[in-house]
Formats: C-alpha cells, sequence, structure tokens
C-alpha cells in the first residue's frame, strides 16, 4: 500500500486515544500522566506519550499535520522511513527537552510532525510550501469544530444522567433492587465520564505549549533525511533554486512593469 505508513500512524495516534477516553478524546489526569513523558518515565512512555492527546483540539492540530506532511514524504522516501524518522524525532526531542527542563511533561505527536514537516520541506519544498500556506488555514477551524462536538458531547451525557436517575429512582420505587442497582453502576460511570470530559476540557484550554521541543523536532527531521536520503535532498535543493529563479523572475517582471 502506497501510503501504508501514514495511515498507521494515524490510526495509531487516533484508535487507541479513542478507546482510551471512551470516545470523548479526553483522559483523566491520572490516565495522562501514565502515558506522557518526563524525565523518570517507564520505557513505554518514550512511545505512548507521542500517541496521547490533552484534548480534541489538541489531536486534530497534530493528525491533520500529520497526514498532510506524511503523505507527500512517503512518496520520496518510503514507508520504512517515515515511521522512524516520527519516533526518531520525537522520542529524541523529548528526551533532549526533559533533560534541559526536568520539571516539564510532554504529550502529544507534534514533535514527530514537526520532523516530518521538516523532511518534507528540504526533500519537497514546493508541496511543502503549499501545506504549510494551507495548513494553517484549515487548523483555525479546529477550535471551533472541537468546541461544537464537545458541546454535543456533554448534552448527550447531561441526557443519559438525568435518563438513567430516574429509571434508578422508577426502579427503587418499584423494590426493583437488582435492576436498581445495575442503572445505577451505569449511572455513576456516566457521571464518570462527564466530570472527566468536562475538566479535560477546561485543562485542554489552560495547557501551554512550547516552542524548543518542536524545534529540536524539526531539527531532528531534517538530520535524518539528510543522513539516510541525500539524493532526495539534493532534489530538493534544486527545486529550492527553481523556486528562487522563478522568484527572481518574477521580481524583474513587476519592476518592468513599474517602471
Amino acid at each position: 500500500m502506497k501510503f501504508a505508513a501514514t495511515l498507521l500512524l494515524a490510526l495509531t495516534v487516533l484508535v487507541p486515544f479513542y478507546f482510551l477516553s471512551n470516545g470523548t478524546f479526553y483522559l483523566s489526569d491520572s490516565s495522562l500522566s501514565g502515558l506522557a513523558f518526563d524525565k523518570n518515565s517507564a520505557a513505554a512512555q518514550y512511545v505512548t506519550h507521542l500517541l496521547s492527546h490533552v484534548g480534541l483540539a489538541h489531536l486534530l492540530g497534530n493528525i491533520l499535520p500529520l497526514i498532510a506532511f506524511g503523505l507527500v514524504l512517503e512518496q520520496i522516501v518510503g514507508s520504512l522511513s517515515v515511521i522512524a524518522l516520527f519516533l526518531a524525532s520525537g522520542i529524541i526531542s523529548s528526551v533532549v527537552f526533559a533533560v534541559l527542563n526536568p520539571a516539564v511533561v510532554l504529550v502529544g505527536a507534534s514533535t514527530g510532525v514537526a520532523g516530518l514537516m521538516a523532511a518534507t520541506t528540504l526533500v519537497k519544498p514546493k508541496r511543502a510550501l503549499v501545506l504549510l500556506l494551507l495548513i494553517p488555514i484549515v487548523l483555525l477551524l479546529v477550535p471551533p469544530a472541537a468546541s461544537f462536538f464537545n458541546s454535543i458531547q456533554l448534552n448527550s451525557l447531561e441526557l443519559q444522567n438525568s435518563s438513567l436517575s430516574q429509571q434508578v429512582a422508577i426502579l427503587t420505587i418499584q423494590n426493583k433492587t437488582q435492576e436498581a442497582a445495575r442503572a445505577n453502576q451505569t449511572l455513576q460511570k456516566v457521571q464518570i465520564v462527564f466530570q472527566e470530559t468536562k475538566k479535560g476540557i477546561e485543562r485542554e484550554k489552560v495547557t501551554p505549549t512550547d516552542t524548543l521541543v518542536h524545534m529540536l523536532g524539526a531539527v531532528l527531521g531534517a538530520l535524518f533525511v539528510l543522513a539516510f536520503h541525500r539524493q532526495a535532498v539534493r532534489k530538493g535543493l534544486n527545486d529550492f533554486e527553481s523556486m528562487g529563479r522563478s522568484m527572481r523572475e518574477l521580481e524583474e517582471k513587476l519592476l518592468k512593469k513599474r517602471k
């Protein structure tokens, strides 16, 4: 399959997170801490922090450029290199950042995505330029889309809570003890999901981002293709030169018109 690696990465980021969050895209603080990365992390967290996110907007903000740049890059360097580059950029940049900032906890695929973006820019600058112009415009739609989804989700949970509360009350009055107990267990689960989702939405609003760790990811992505795909980088540099000539020609034409 031509774009197997990019699709695999996107699904690996999306699907486990969806099920772990019970379809809400918001984990509890304790669950998120168990997946996040810091200087004291277990071995598994070197990878799990790249596949976990603070919330829906954070997830969409990473998965969209992952797909866009990954699809372009995979055509040039192949599937294995895309996966290796994503993991290397994400893990190494996080380790370096954690050493420099031991009190900070990291979560999200953005360091790996930054590596994909930098690598794509080196080997396919024309397409990368188009994506670099389009992706920010698309990402402007992410916060309102996430907010809309969250409002629907919270309303649905509130309706479930109300319906189950009534059901428990009716079953209790009818002296159906076992049925009431089962309904009450479901009610408690819904209430927990509601509280975790609401708390997660608020947490996402105040969670900061850091430029340095993204820069590290980008540098590592660039170094990866410079080390393992030099021919592709040479072609990319030729494209850069071609773009430069085109810009100079355009500038000259505009200057002539003004005269």
